[in-house]
């Protein structure tokens, strides 16, 4: 079909625009986000072409999720802002709910903490009233997150554990939403219980192969619940594994605004990148572990130079991210 895309984006663009919705879900599963975005641009505007208003809609959601992954929470807001209003005019309640899911987590990395807990609680009661069990539990995770960013570490793992319970529809999910888990318990002191559910994330992350979000959360809370439980060669090992993994997709990105943004606006990206200059360690080679290699772009200085934002996990015998100045 590749070859027919330039004559049917001009007959048929609401065809093209689904498959480059497709497309643009591959690349999200492998792990490549600035494909992801780039499809999910292209798509939303085959769609608006078309006059497709409705799954012009439900398009703009997928780019306000895509504008999340590389860190661009504002451009993320306009665009789900937008399909916000759209779907509600259209009376389309899944796409609204989906919206709302995505913008409590813009909100949240803009600042306003407030309003992301009011609209993702919002999101929790139209995916239960739709009975929409993976949006529910996905909007529950999001709550966590928010829960978490307030400072209430004890109240975002009781959301976030009932999250990972919903989510045994979403294998996907559930990795994600055990790895917040593990960070809200190490955030408590309880290392034993972090390192034995980010284990469980870990797991669910290889079993399947790939993940829609969340993968870098997934291997950086491991590598720190290690350091935690006083296995440092091991959390050193896991960290050169999500550096690499880390590097890999962001050498994926063409685009060097976006790859940037990716690197130092996306907290577990960022706090990956530094907990990993910390430590002294190197991406470890990747070469038939998770695909075809990919070195030929440096992260940027600036993202190396970075430090996190994410809360400080306290202080092991092994080493640890100096807190934010």
């Amino acid at each position: 079909m590749e070859p027919l895309t330039p004559i049917l984006a001009n007959t048929h663009p609401a065809v093209v625009g689904w498959m480059e919705n497709a497309r643009a879900f591959g690349a999200l599963y492998l792990g490549d986000a600035g494909t992801y975005l780039e499809l999910s641009r292209r798509s939303a505007r085959r769609f608006e072409r078309a006059g497709d208003v409705r799954s012009e809609a439900n398009a703009r959601v997928h780019l306000g999720f895509a504008l999340l992954q590389v860190g661009a929470y504002p451009e993320a807001e306009v665009a789900l802002r937008e399909a916000l209003v759209a779907a509600r005019r259209l009376g389309l309640f899944n796409v609204v709910a989906t919206a709302m899911n995505n913008l409590g987590l813009a909100l949240a990395h803009t600042g306003r903490l407030e309003e992301a807990t009011a609209v993702e609680t919002e999101a929790i009661r139209l995916a239960a009233s739709q009975e929409d069990r993976r949006l529910e539990g996905g909007s529950h995770h999001y709550l966590a997150i928010i829960t978490a960013m307030r400072g209430d570490h004890a109240e975002a793992a009781r959301v976030a554990r009932h999250a990972a319970s919903m989510l045994h529809v979403a294998p996907p999910l559930r990795a994600h939403a055990l790895a917040t888990l593990a960070r809200c318990l190490l955030e408590q002191g309880t290392s034993d219980e972090a390192l034995r559910v980010a284990g469980e994330a870990l797991e669910q992350l290889e079993s399947l192969g790939g993940i829609e979000e969340g993968e870098a959360a997934v291997r950086l809370v491991y590598a720190e619940a290690l350091d935690r439980a006083g296995k440092p060669d091991q959390a050193r090992a896991h960290m050169a594994m999500a550096l690499a993994r880390l590097e890999q997709r962001a050498a994926r990105i063409t685009d060097a605004k976006w790859r940037e943004r990716f690197l130092a606006e996306v907290p577990e990206n960022r706090r990956t990148v530094a907990l990993a200059r910390v430590w002294g360690t190197e991406a470890a080679p990747l070469d038939g572990v998770l695909g075809e290699d990919t070195h030929d772009e440096a992260l940027p200085d600036s993202a190396r130079a970075t430090l996190v934002d994410l809360p400080h996990v306290g202080v092991t015998t092994s080493s640890t991210v100096p807190p934010k100045p």
